[in-house]
């Protein structure tokens, strides 16, 4: 019985501490998939990358796009529907490249948008009613 116990607690606190979801969709605009690449690898450090399957939507905690320009990327991320998008511009370098102190800031998009999610969430707890979530 204590190992089921145990297995069980161990099981809760992995789930607890497993990164969040993120879809990173194909960006737009010139060296697009070069930026992508570049973005991708830094975000999937940080962040558990799901590749969405054509006809299904992503299970994700977030999904990001970027649109490239010759001089940025924007890179926004989504949350929900219902939600703005967080957004942050990067300068790119010659050639298309992000430099890797400006590619360092990256993964605080998905951050904060992640913590405007929890935010909203407590928010929602403290509701007179008690009620959390989506209502019919």
């Amino acid at each position: 019985m204590s190992r089921l116990l145990t297995l069980a607690l161990v099981l809760a606190a992995a789930t607890a501490l497993a990164k969040p979801r993120i879809a990173v969709m194909p960006f737009t605009g010139p060296k697009a998939s070069k930026v992508k690449l570049q973005v991708s690898k830094k975000l999937c450090a940080k962040f558990t990358c799901i590749t969405p399957k054509k006809g299904s939507p992503p299970s994700v905690d977030a999904v990001v796009v970027g649109t490239v320009t010759r001089k940025e990327v924007e890179l926004k991320v989504y949350i929900d529907e219902d939600t703005e998008p967080v957004s942050l511009s990067l300068k790119l370098g010659a050639g298309g490249k992000i430099s890797p102190k400006v590619l360092a800031r990256a993964p605080s998009v998905v951050k904060d948008a992640l913590a405007n999610v929890e935010e909203d969430t407590g928010e929602e707890a403290d509701d007179a009613s008690g009620a959390t979530g989506a209502q019919p």
